[in-house]
């Protein structure tokens, strides 16, 4: 029919909603067209504010996956922390006897207690992030970030659980990939 459609069909940034509001505007029939400007200018309004609407959402869906990305982040640092722990409460149970003095072992209680806070706040940032990304695919369905996120940090968590020969455990993290995964766990996923 017109320049202007051809030019436009190819273009997938604007909206199918738009594109009939200006295809009724510029319509050769009379007709055809908006029965006034208040009418035109209703549609508009109705359209960008249901892009303003989308935008928003975008927005806090963004600000949740920021908020779950700094929960990961000190979740990293705290594994990180327990790893070089038990390390030390290895090298500590090696060097205690079991019939050595209380003060001798203290040492070594301090250390499991620093590595029990430690695991205490992993689980609970742990919470907190999915809770995060959650509500990030509330703002947004089907946000990829958050699902990626989410699908990361439960593939991260079953290995942990499956290395600590916890397979129950392990099972719960696993089905959470299965949700959010875009094919990159696959191989994890069958077993592989």
């Amino acid at each position: 029919c017109c320049d202007w459609e051809e030019d436009w069909s190819s273009d997938e940034e604007i909206k199918e909603t738009l594109r009939k509001i200006c295809k009724k505007a510029l319509a050769k029939e009379p007709q055809e067209r908006w029965e006034g400007v208040a009418q035109l200018r209703d549609e508009l309004r109705k359209h960008l504010g249901g892009a303003e609407e989308a935008e928003k959402r975008h927005v806090h869906a963004q600000a949740s996956v920021d908020l779950a990305q700094e929960k990961i982040a000190g979740i990293e640092k705290w594994r990180k922390e327990i790893s070089q722990l038990h390390e030390a409460l290895e090298k500590e149970k090696a060097a205690i006897k079991p019939w050595e003095e209380v003060e001798k072992k203290k040492s070594y209680w301090r250390l499991e207690d620093q590595i029990f806070r430690l695991n205490k706040n992993v689980a609970e940032s742990f919470r907190n992030a999915e809770d995060d990304l959650h509500a990030a695919l509330e703002f947004v369905p089907g946000y990829s970030l958050a699902k990626k996120l989410l699908a990361k940090m439960n593939s991260s968590e079953a290995q942990l659980l499956e290395d600590a020969e916890n397979p129950e455990a392990a099972q719960r993290h696993w089905h959470q990939v299965q949700l959010y995964h875009d094919g990159q766990y696959a191989n994890l996923l069958k077993g592989d």
